[in-house]
């Protein structure tokens, strides 16, 4: 799903490229609502497959299968130390390219906790083409100088969804 740099962290800048095929270190994947959710190994279907429309080698980057009932499917970061900085800028990269086949595009959304609940930082309802690099300013949603980010994927709800896993 992306390659990410925050600024922030237990040492800022803090980076994740997903090069080990598995969750990385610190961070955790769920679905409240059922599904197999995201993963980080295996190869995605359709335009998103590493031998179609996809770029990246499979096992370096995370990525999420719509082809089954995911609802609610979230990948949580590692808390980020920003306590430091005076601006805060999530960068990462998106891969939402559904080639030739027709469908409409699934939901990313960047979350932050506040403390008591998660609250919508910016929502990513859109295809690109091939890798695309997203911009988030996360400023001001520290709670104590400690940002917690997720990520959360959604189906446009169409019987197609499956030909946009979200990488």
């Amino acid at each position: 799903l992306f390659s990410l740099n925050v600024s922030g962290q237990a040492a800022a800048p803090y980076s994740e490229d997903f090069d080990a095929g598995s969750i990385p270190a610190g961070w955790s994947v769920a679905c409240d609502g059922g599904g197999s959710g995201f993963v980080f190994s295996g190869n995605p279907g359709y335009y998103a497959s590493t031998s179609s429309g996809n770029t990246a080698a499979a096992g370096t980057f995370a990525w999420i299968d719509f082809s089954s009932n995911d609802v609610g499917c979230w990948m949580q970061m590692v808390d980020i130390d920003v306590s430091s900085l005076t601006s805060t800028l999530l960068t990462f990269d998106l891969f939402s390219d559904i080639g030739t086949y027709s469908t409409s595009p699934n939901f990313l959304d960047v979350e932050a906790y506040d403390g008591s609940a998660w609250i919508l930082v910016a929502t990513f309802y859109q295809f690109t083409t091939g890798w695309d690099i997203q911009f988030v300013d996360c400023s001001g949603y520290d709670v104590g100088g400690i940002l917690t980010l997720r990520f959360r994927a959604e189906s446009s709800g169409l019987s197609t969804d499956y030909y946009n896993d979200i990488l």
